[in-house]
């Protein structure tokens, strides 16, 4: 039976699956975002939802509350960590390739993940992430996790756990796609340029090649990634779309 405290429950359950999709999301959260402002925006978009969604059932004792509430922040987590796979493919093609283009030496953190990365993974993750924000990415997932307490309604996110144990590894999968889509442009001109030098250098060798084959490399590698930039943008919002519907059908029925 529905109790008195009903409300407030429904409203910590909503808060539990918003503050999971905020502390994995990259395009709403991250180490970018302060947690404060986290905090605050997964307590203001509570408060909003508390009123619309479906009532809640206080579940049967301590034990399921605590499991209820863990699955919410499960499911959160989930959404938003599938959504973050793009951003990630995204930086691994922009690794990837920077080191073939002899970025590497170059290495810089990253404040978006912590950890050393190439200015072309930085630059290609930032370019994403304007591209989702340009086209309301962020309002996706958050409008998406909105309707999904139409689907499951607060303190029922046990039903997706199969659906997150089954969805999670198979949009991994994704993130290699992601990557080879983006870095393919810049490898395959890289690598053809790398044959054409071994081939002069063995034909030449008083040319030596070799020797300013470095730097052709980087500015041949640069131009080639300027140049697809605009039809990446593209890519990007399609990639980002795809990903954040998978993060998604972790909440929708079957």
């Amino acid at each position: 039976m529905l109790l008195p405290a009903a409300s407030l429950l429904g409203l910590l359950f909503i808060l539990l699956r918003l503050t999971g999709l905020l502390a994995s999301s990259q395009v709403l959260g991250g180490q970018l975002v302060p947690w404060r402002v986290r905090i605050a925006l997964a307590l203001a978009v509570s408060f909003l939802l508390a009123a619309v969604v479906p009532p809640v059932r206080v579940p049967d004792g301590v034990v399921m509350l605590l499991l209820a509430g863990a699955a919410e922040v499960l499911l959160g987590l989930a959404v938003g960590l599938t959504a973050a796979l793009f951003f990630h493919g995204v930086r691994m093609a922009g690794q990837v390739a920077g080191i073939q283009m002899g970025l590497g030496f170059s290495a810089l953190v990253d404040p978006a993940s912590g950890d050393r990365t190439t200015v072309l993974a930085r630059l290609l993750g930032l370019a994403a992430w304007m591209v989702v924000l340009g086209c309301d990415g962020h309002l996706v997932l958050l409008r998406g996790l909105a309707d999904s307490f139409s689907w499951l309604p607060p303190g029922s996110a046990c039903g997706a756990l199969g659906r997150v144990v089954v969805g999670v590894p198979a949009a991994a999968g994704e993130l290699f796609v992601t990557a080879v889509v983006v870095a393919a442009p810049a490898l395959v001109v890289v690598l053809l340029l790398n044959v054409g030098m071994a081939l002069l250098a063995r034909a030449a060798p008083q040319l030596h090649i070799l020797v300013i084959g470095f730097i052709i490399t980087i500015v041949v590698g640069v131009s080639t990634v300027a140049f697809s930039l605009g039809g990446l943008a593209g890519q990007f919002r399609d990639g980002y779309l795809h990903m954040a519907d998978m993060a998604l059908s972790l909440c929708r029925p079957a």
